[in-house]
């Protein structure tokens, strides 16, 4: 019988957040889409990421209710068609308003990159060495998307974590950091620092 992880509340959500441990990594990528390129090297400090993306529930303790344009309501489906300005100045800001700490946040592009490829435990992350997927090559055991999600989403953690322990890394829903987009974001960075830190 097919058994849902504990739902994402904030009784645990301390208990879900992962400590990341710091290194370096070739951020972007080749191929059709020129926003992700040129491939630069990136160096991040330790810090920490929840599990989960937020659930329903976890959204509900924060802000008192669901939102509005819900799909798919359930307390174990993460929390759906929220603005970048929802989740950053109103969710966060009640997150650590209820939790006393001034951490949570949303992780940067870098921050999303770097543990979705599975961070690099004192090695710089190469090609060679990474999943296509965020913990598997056969997105089936990682991942729900258009293939097998049958257009929705689904409760978090039913799929293989990554190496990380990290669940929903590809697939289930889209994802916010809390970078400004520019088409031309990376050659920008490129230019003018080549290598960057956070």
């Amino acid at each position: 019988m097919l058994r849902l992880p504990e739902t994402l509340c904030l009784a645990n959500l301390e208990e879900n957040m992962i400590h990341i441990p710091g290194g370096r990594f070739v951020m972007g990528g080749e191929g059709p889409i020129d926003n992700t390129v040129p491939e630069h090297l990136v160096t991040l400090k330790p810090f920490e990421l929840c599990r989960y993306p937020v659930s329903q529930k976890l959204w509900q303790e924060v802000m008192g209710e669901s939102p509005k344009h819900l799909k798919f309501q359930n307390p174990h489906r993460p929390v759906e068609r929220i603005s970048w300005m929802m989740i950053t100045n109103a969710f966060f800001t009640a997150l650590n308003q209820k939790t006393g700490d001034n951490n949570y946040c949303l992780p940067s592009e870098a921050q999303w990159e770097y543990v979705g490829k599975g961070a690099s435990q004192g090695k710089i992350l190469i090609k060679s060495n990474l999943f296509e997927y965020s913990g598997s090559n056969d997105f089936r055991e990682v991942s729900w998307a258009s293939e097998n999600s049958f257009g929705e989403s689904h409760p978090l953690g039913l799929k293989r974590p990554n190496s990380l322990g990290l669940a929903d890394m590809s697939g289930n829903i889209w994802e916010w950091c809390v970078d400004w987009y520019s088409r031309n974001y990376y050659q920008t960075l490129n230019r003018q620092y080549g290598e960057w830190s956070e």
